[in-house]
């Protein structure tokens, strides 16, 4: 997972209710089966004043 700050397109800042080159918040995210097989790649982008994280580490 990788996570950094962007600024808003025009696009971006209307569907999430900001101005163009507002900060969001993006992640990229890599999801892979138990076998290690890629399930899903998503962009995600998030305004910075309604964004959470919250990690929980499994070890074995």
């Amino acid at each position: 997972m990788i996570i950094d700050s962007v600024l808003a397109t025009p696009e971006q800042a209307a569907y999430l209710q900001v101005e163009a080159g507002a900060a969001l918040l993006h992640i990229e995210r890599l999801t892979c089966g138990r076998d290690g097989a890629p399930l899903e790649f998503d962009h995600l982008y998030f305004r910075g004043d309604t964004f959470r994280y919250q990690a929980r580490v499994e070890r074995d």
